[in-house]
């Protein structure tokens, strides 16, 4: 729940796909420049991700203007799940530009 309401707080126009458990979020989060960029960019405020590519279906792709990201919640306390909401969603402002 607070995985959730941090990723809502931080990252407010991604469609997000609410689990009923499990180990991480998964969502589509509005980008204006490629998957690279955004994971070199994410790297640069401290997030690492990994390509949400692989993790889509190959025959479909997130809606345009999104790119598919999972958000491991597991391992981390919600007060640094928060922070790296909050430095994902700065990053995702930044990449395009």
């Amino acid at each position: 729940d607070a995985a959730v309401a941090a990723t809502r707080e931080h990252l407010g126009d991604a469609l997000l796909a609410v689990p009923d458990g499990g180990y991480f979020l998964a969502l589509h989060l509005p980008v204006a420049g490629g998957e690279r960029e955004l994971i070199e960019t994410a790297r640069d405020e401290g997030v690492v991700l990994t390509t949400g590519s692989a993790f889509y279906p190959r025959s479909a792709a997130p809606p345009p203007g999104t790119l598919f990201v999972r958000l491991p919640f597991q391992a981390l306390t919600p007060d640094e799940f928060a922070a790296g909401a909050e430095r994902l969603g700065s990053a995702a402002r930044r990449v395009g530009r």
